[in-house]
């Protein structure tokens, strides 16, 4: 096919890198992204109320790449973590060679035949791209020395818990790459010197600067404040929501989302009620038919969700004894943003 000349801003999912160290929250900041499913290679998402897939090994992966890429009812891919997929691609490379470390290679050949096989496994990932799904890849980092060029000398900076080779690839590949951690605050003490101290505030970093790996093509702000677990800051929320293909027909026989369920659990007719007065649905379709673009935005507000439904629950069900004046008001409804396709 001839090659045509392409105008404006192009609607794709989005490459999203969410690094940070270990228990910062990286696996419940993902499971806001929508209807997620996740590739969990490290068994760390025992704790979450989430749907996925649990390779051990290179070739269960490839597997659930495949499934993730061919379901109907997930928008959003996550992958938990990319520096334990690259353990598991070593493993592979050194059991089908029978070596017994990456070493045996020779100088550095190891390493680069290692940065091959991240390359085939980003360009899976393209297949999900390709198909309308978001892809979030989880990664932990570590504190790496950087060497400046030159004469600007040395200094510790957060990286890709990645092979030297491997962590470049996976940031080029990526749309955004997220420094997820807690934000540290300082102190002086008696002495006049300066510490720091631990503080339980977390912030998601989009700008690369000395002290850490970050980027991102969107112009969002340097720093997100990520006060609430699983829900995406606004600036984050209006990129992923504003490059989400139009999803096709669920899978009439798979469950809706866990947290929508359990959010609306007792209200579920009101709830149905107000996501089909504000167009979110038809009539006959159930919570499943939801698109991800309306279900992110209801994570991102869920208390006022949460609210419109009580209310309307409330209209539907009135009670007996209750004064017609007081039974009018409690039919006016709390606000609530359905914001709409983006």
């Amino acid at each position: 096919m001839a090659l045509q000349i392409k105008k404006g801003k192009q609607v794709r999912a989005q490459r999203v890198v969410v690094h940070g160290p270990e228990g910062v929250g990286k696996s419940s900041l993902a499971s806001g992204f929508g209807r997620v499913l996740f590739i969990d290679a490290e068994d760390s998402t025992a704790q979450l109320d989430v749907e996925r897939l649990e390779p051990s090994n290179m070739k269960e992966v490839r597997q659930a790449i495949e499934i993730a890429r061919k379901s109907p009812d997930h928008d959003a891919i996550a992958i938990d973590t990319v520096d334990w997929i690259e353990h598991r691609q070593l493993a592979e490379m050194l059991e089908e060679d029978k070596k017994s470390s990456i070493e045996d290679y020779g100088y550095g050949a190891g390493y680069t035949m290692l940065s091959e096989r991240m390359m085939e496994f980003l360009k899976l990932l393209d297949g999900l791209i390709a198909a309308g799904k978001h892809v979030i890849l989880l990664a932990h980092s570590h504190v790496r020395k950087h060497e400046e060029p030159g004469d600007k000398g040395s200094y510790d900076r957060f990286e890709l818990k990645l092979s030297k080779k491997g962590a470049p690839l996976v940031k080029e590949w990526a749309d955004a790459v997220l420094f997820l951690n807690f934000q540290t605050l300082t102190k002086e003490s008696k002495d006049k010197k300066v510490r720091a101290v631990g503080g339980t505030d977390r912030v998601i970093h989009t700008s690369r600067c000395a002290a850490f790996d970050a980027k991102n093509r969107h112009g969002l702000p340097e720093k997100l404040d990520y006060e609430v677990a699983g829900k995406i800051p606004a600036p984050l929320l209006a990129i992923i929501t504003g490059n989400t293909p139009t999803p096709k027909e669920a899978n009439p026989d798979a469950p809706a989302d866990p947290f929508l369920m359990k959010l609306v659990k007792g209200y579920e007719a009101a709830a149905l009620a107000v996501l089909m007065e504000r167009g979110m649905l038809q009539v006959g379709q159930d919570f499943r038919a939801l698109k991800n673009t309306h279900l992110m935005r209801i994570k991102s507000q869920s208390g006022s969700f949460l609210d419109v439904v009580k209310s309307k629950h409330a209209a539907m069900n009135p009670a007996p004894e209750e004064p017609a004046e007081e039974a009018e008001a409690e039919t006016q409804e709390p606000g609530f943003d359905k914001g709409g396709e983006a």
